[in-house]
């Protein structure tokens, strides 16, 4: 095929592509335009005919709430008046105010009063619009009382009747001056029937019709449509032909359920044009698109075609018989004629340059290979290297010496609550909260021995703020070529946990030790003092002024006797006999003692179990910690009150093991607890709780050994004892002692 025909046949494409172009753009672009136009002009006026309804149910929400906050209505409520029914509710009341329907209930859902009405044959309805004996306060109508706004709240919108769709209002009645409590529930209604919607359709000059949707099943048109509401389209438009398209929209009804499927009726007088435009524009470009190929065909034939057709003899003639002698001899000065000069000057550099280009692929394809072969291995050993370290059980990274992230895994995803994208936008900066106490250290060790590691503990901190402490090992390592740290991060935070736990234990287990013995040789010496003091007061003549002062020292050896019991006690070492008891009964005998020495404001409850076992223990003790436990949760509720819950029970399995927080041996065991809803305490004072002598009170109220007495004492018993409390909340305090078993009590 000559390239004259090409041309013809690009140029006539061309012609004919411009004209399909056009009609497409046209089609998809200018006349979807109209069709947009149409959807909002159909959409617009749509949601106008809505508008009009959700404004018919506004304003009767209105003359509802006008009737509702009266003090005639206010009043009629409780006394029921005929008079007030006889003057404010005769049968004219419902085609005066174009009603349907009355109703008037108490704040209970009595039916005070209620009729419904057909304005059409001016009679009184016997159908049953609403329950006659009343509706209870979880009904959609019922919930228009609000407490702390009445005059604001109420109930607006479609009720599905047995008659048909009724537009309804509910507002709460009040005073005139919209002053409560509200008496009840004053309701409104007129039907939505053909006159209401020839009047709407008169007001929006919008042709709709409604279709209920409280019928099942639906046609399969309106279920179709409502599949579109659903799925995010509020007014769903559907072209019928040529002439006439429906749009649609739905209407819920109190419940927020579906009720009303609004369809309305246009013509498609806008499409109409805009297809009319889109053909005249068509026929008009493909006239002069043709007339325009017609002349530029003629001038390519004479100032390209013929010219190019000797350029091409010339060069088919040098292919056949491999004469690089001859030259076209075209002196033209146009592109053509420079083209000519350079296909003389080509054909005496082609034999040369064919034998470097060869020479040259040679070289190129060698050097290919070698470069396949280099990137395979390093592709190789890089999915390798990722692999290793997204399967570590820690969070590894790898950053520059400027800190910033190139490769993070999962693990380090997972723990920061980062995505990978995201930590790959950060540096350790962001991270690490203690970054600059070790950068020193950091940039040392990058200035030193590049194969010795560097280990240190510092925090790390989540997405959230939180901060979690992590033990670092960090590599100098080549990764791409360049110079990166290879960081490997692992939370520590169980150990420093258990490491706090061990210590705490330790130094509790020192100072029960310390304590015990000081305790009981400090209650020796008291022994013979107070022993002393009462055979000096027996020796001394009662009239002696020295017996008032042998008096202050048999007081304050007793209260240094009691507070060394307190020490032995918190030690874990009393002398007391241990026997079964019933921990129900002596909890319930203490209780019965302390209970009428609560103040007002704090309520008690008691919780007992009565199959509750038996347990080796003394009476005294038990009756010691849990008059502590009583003070605190007392002290703790002193100023704002609350509820104080003691209860008694058998612990089940699930309460105590490692699982539940609770470290015991295997066994059966009876749980005391006692719950407050006081103050609370926050974390820095709950780990301190059972320290002797801590407080977080004023220590005139007690010198800090309750709680500390407490732990000694459910120590001593074998038992466990657990704390949760949360500031502004309260806090529970649970007991676990062993049970006994084939006890006598």
């Amino acid at each position: 095929m000559s390239i004259r025909t090409k041309i013809g046949i690009i140029l006539l494409c061309a012609t004919v592509g411009f004209g399909i172009a056009e009609y497409y753009i046209q089609r998809r672009i200018i006349l979807p335009e109209f069709l947009s136009l149409e959807r909002q002009y159909a959409v617009k006026n749509t949601r106008c005919v809505v508008d009009a309804i959700n404004n018919e149910i506004n304003h009767l929400k209105t003359l509802c709430r006008d009737w509702a906050a009266w003090d005639d209505t206010y009043a009629f409520v409780a006394s029921r008046s005929e008079r007030y029914i006889a003057s404010n509710l005769p049968p004219t009341v419902f085609s005066d105010n174009n009603l349907n329907l009355i109703h008037i209930y108490d704040s209970k859902g009595v039916l005070v009063w209620g009729k419904a009405h057909d304005l059409n044959t001016q009679t009184f309805l016997s159908v049953q619009l609403l329950p006659e004996t009343g509706i209870s306060p979880g009904h959609a109508l019922f919930c228009s009382i609000d407490v702390q706004d009445p005059f604001s709240s109420g109930v607006q919108g479609i009720l599905m009747s047995k008659i048909g769709p009724m537009m309804i209002a509910a507002c709460p009645i009040l005073k005139s001056d919209h002053s409560g409590p509200p008496a009840g529930v004053f309701i409104m209604g007129r039907f939505m029937d053909e006159n209401r919607i020839s009047d709407l359709i008169a007001q929006t000059h919008v042709d709709f019709s409604l279709f209920p949707l409280n019928t099942a099943p639906l046609a399969p048109k309106v279920e179709s449509i409502m599949q579109r509401i659903a799925k995010g389209d509020p007014y769903p438009t559907d072209p019928l032909d040529s002439r006439r398209l429906k749009a649609y929209a739905v209407i819920p009804d109190i419940d927020g359920n579906a009720a009303l499927l609004v369809c309305a009726n246009f013509s498609r007088d806008i499409v109409a044009k805009g297809n009319k435009m889109v053909q005249e524009k068509i026929y008009s470009l493909l006239i002069s698109g043709l007339l325009i190929l017609l002349v530029v065909l003629f001038g390519i034939k004479f100032a390209v075609l013929n010219p190019v057709a000797r350029l091409t003899e010339h060069a088919i003639s040098i292919g056949k018989t491999a004469d690089f002698s001859k030259r076209v001899g075209m002196a033209r000065k146009d592109e053509i004629g420079v083209l000519a000069r350079e296909f003389d000057r080509m054909v005496d550099r082609i034999q040369q340059a064919t034998r470097n280009l060869a020479e040259a692929n040679k070289a190129l394809e060698e050097d290919i290979k070698i470069r396949t072969r280099a990137e395979a291995a390093l592709r190789e050993n890089e999915e390798a290297f990722r692999s290793v370290v997204e399967q570590a059980g820690d969070a590894v990274f790898i950053n520059d010496v400027k800190g910033r992230f190139h490769l993070v895994n999962s693990v380090a995803c997972e723990r920061l609550g980062y995505d990978r994208d995201t930590l790959l936008q950060m540096t350790v900066m962001d991270i690490d909260p203690d970054y600059f106490q070790h950068d020193k250290k950091i940039w040392a060790w990058l200035d030193s021995d590049p194969q010795k590691p560097l280990i240190f503990e510092s925090r790390h901190r989540r997405k959230d703020g939180r901060t979690f402490p992590v033990e670092v090992s960090a590599s100098q390592v080549r990764y791409r070529g360049k110079r990166f740290v290879l960081t490997i991060a692992r939370d520590i935070t169980l150990r420093k946990q258990d490491e706090d736990r061990l210590r705490h234990a330790h130094i509790m287990e020192s100072i029960s030790t310390l304590t015990g013995g000081i305790a009981h040789n400090f209650n020796n010496i008291l022994s013979v003092m107070l022993g002393s003091a009462e055979l000096a007061r027996h020796k001394i003549p009662a009239d002696s002024p020295a017996q008032s002062l042998i008096k202050k020292i048999e007081t304050a050896g007793i209260r240094a006797k009691d507070m060394v019991e307190q020490l032995i006690y918190f030690s874990g070492s009393p002398e007391d006999d241990l026997k079964p008891i019933a921990l129900s009964a002596v909890v319930g005998e203490l209780l019965a003692e302390l209970g009428p020495s609560l103040p007002e404001q704090i309520q008690f409850k008691m919780e007992i179990q009565k199959d509750c076992r038996p347990i080796l223990a003394s009476d005294y003790q038990i009756r010691l910690a849990l008059g502590n436990l009583w003070k605190n949760a007392v002290e703790a509720m002193a100023e704002k009150g609350g509820i104080l819950t003691v209860s008694v029970e058998n612990a089940p399995s699930m309460d105590t093991g490692p699982e539940a927080g609770v470290m015991l041996e295997p066994g059966d065991y009876v749980k005391l607890s006692v719950k407050d809803t006081g103050r609370g305490m926050p974390p820095a004072v709950l780990s301190r709780i059972f320290d002797p002598y801590f407080s977080s009170k004023d220590f005139s109220t007690g010198a800090g050994l309750g709680l500390a007495v407490v732990h000694g004492i459910v120590k001593g018993h074998g038992g466990q004892i657990t704390v949760a409390s949360d500031p502004g909340k309260g806090t529970r305090i649970d007991i676990y002692l062993p049970a006994v078993k084939d006890a006598v009590i």
